[in-house]
């Protein structure tokens, strides 16, 4: 997406970020999770919590100034990307996913990690067109939040 800028995030970033994060989890990980699991998730203030416990490694996007997707990431560990709902499959999160790749990289890093829910299926299409391959899944036993990892080479 052109005019993209990504920056570190700054407290007043949180809000934003916090409300992309819930409109994200309501419309996207309904689907697999269920709505009363994803109220209750996001009811309980723990995915606006996970923003603000991170906040000194979140990364905003920004669009004419306005906040349109974040990541967190440290030590070569993508822990948490999103994008605005209506901004989904425009280009945002792949300039995202790369800008973070990159950063990793110039941090010495030889190899990016994450996780996803392996029911998001629409989040594991995103990372494997991207060039990242499942390393992990894991098995039925951890439920409807079981994961699936991935890595990627940064060289």
């Amino acid at each position: 997406m052109d005019g993209l800028v990504i920056s570190r995030a700054t407290p007043e970033d949180i809000a934003p970020v916090q409300a992309i994060a819930r409109e994200t989890l309501r419309r996207t990980a309904s689907v697999f999770l269920g709505e009363e699991t994803v109220a209750a998730l996001i009811e309980s203030g723990q995915t606006d919590d996970e923003i603000s416990d991170h906040l000194s490694n979140l990364y905003v996007a920004r669009a004419e100034g306005r906040i349109v997707g974040f990541a967190i990431f440290w030590e070569g560990f993508l822990h948490l990307m999103m994008v605005e709902i209506s901004l989904h499959r425009s280009g945002v999160g792949t300039a995202i996913l790369h800008w973070v790749e990159a950063q990793m990289r110039a941090a010495g890093h030889d190899r990016g990690h994450l996780q996803t829910f392996v029911g998001n299926a629409q989040a594991i299409g995103f990372y494997l067109r991207n060039g990242w391959v499942e390393t992990h899944r894991d098995g039925p036993e951890a439920g409807d939040f079981a994961r699936a990892t991935f890595e990627k080479p940064l060289d």
